[in-house]
């Protein structure tokens, strides 16, 4: 009687041996980043900062860099997700290359500089 539960599950296991092959292979997912939930909540947005000794006109700046951030806001965001870590410029050749999106201005014949694949993508814009 043993026996045959041992019997049972090798022929079972012989059975469904050959299936594994037509499994599908997994997409090669090293390219995304890991994200992370940030969970909705209210938060200060912006400054009532005032540029009272004209700190930005002495380092020839036209007008605070802050002006455009007044006045001070309670802003309410849903959830979103995030990458947990800057895109890499390996990472954004793929979004260029897939999509045919521009490259950055910095790029040459649209790949990054040399050696630079992991360090954070520059010159984009979030608009």
């Amino acid at each position: 009687l043993l026996l045959r539960p041992k019997l049972f599950l090798l022929m079972l296991a012989v059975f469904f041996l050959p299936l594994s092959g037509w499994a599908q292979p997994t997409a090669d997912n090293s390219l995304e980043g890991e994200m992370i939930y940030i969970p909705s909540g209210h938060f200060l947005f912006g400054t009532n900062k005032k540029d009272e000794i004209a700190e930005a006109l002495s380092l020839g700046i036209p007008k605070p860099w802050y002006a455009d951030e007044t006045p001070r806001q309670k802003i309410f965001l849903k959830g979103f997700y995030i990458d947990r870590f800057e895109v890499t410029n390996e990472r954004y050749k793929k979004y260029v290359d897939d999509l045919g999106a521009a490259p950055p201005e910095n790029w040459e014949n649209n790949n990054f500089p040399e050696g630079k694949n992991k360090e954070p993508v520059i010159w984009v814009t979030w608009f």
